[in-house]
């Protein structure tokens, strides 16, 4: 796998100082990868009906196309658009992001059956709040405790409480992501891309 030098940005307080990596979603678990970053980009993913996303129109439910993503001349590559630009990387990843659009709209028509007076607009942002939530449910239920371990997640109190809320949220902490992290502790992640898909 190439790994390429992050494109620089512009650091938090527009000083001089070490190159800082320029994130393409937020650093929140809130399906920012499933949605975008922005209500542009979220609106360019929606259908505008019944709370749902874009699909393809075939029959297979696959994501929107892009063919302006395609670094193929051949037209024999099909690409995608998604909330994350990286969607097209890697099949693994684009398998991910069709089972998340996949997930919002099963949801957004399970929720129109159960509420069938709900607007699109409502249908949507319930649907993706429940998409949230489960990316975070598996974040800190499944994965963290296997890649942490029980300690590491109880000393940094990451372990999720079976009932309310955790209070340490502070609108005050900075929730961005530095580079030691991006550069060296995220890649970890990479190591578990597979070279070879079935």
């Amino acid at each position: 796998m190439d790994f390429v030098r992050s494109m620089p940005a512009v650091r938090p307080a527009c000083n001089f100082g070490p190159r800082e990596q320029m994130n393409q979603i937020t650093a929140f678990i809130d399906a920012s990868n499933v949605y975008g970053s922005s209500v542009n980009e979220s609106n360019e993913l929606r259908a505008f009906t019944g709370g749902l996303l874009k699909e393809s129109s075939n029959p297979k439910h696959l994501l929107p196309p892009k063919p302006s993503e395609c670094k193929d001349s051949s037209g024999q590559k099909y690409c995608f658009k998604a909330g994350d630009s990286r969607v097209n990387e890697q099949p693994q990843l684009a398998v991910m992001h069709t089972v998340w659009m996949r997930q919002h709209n099963r949801l957004a028509r399970e929720l129109s059956t159960i509420n069938p007076g709900w607007t699109d607009e409502i249908l949507f942002q319930e649907a993706r709040r429940i998409v949230a939530a489960q990316m975070q449910h598996i974040t800190y239920n499944e994965y963290l405790p296997i890649i942490l371990g029980g300690t590491f997640m109880e000393a940094f109190g990451l372990v999720p409480r079976k009932a309310g809320y955790a209070p340490g949220y502070s609108e005050n902490i900075d929730p961005s992501i530095n580079n030691v992290f991006a550069t060296a502790a995220f890649r970890y992640g990479h190591t578990l891309i597979s070279g070879l898909m079935q």
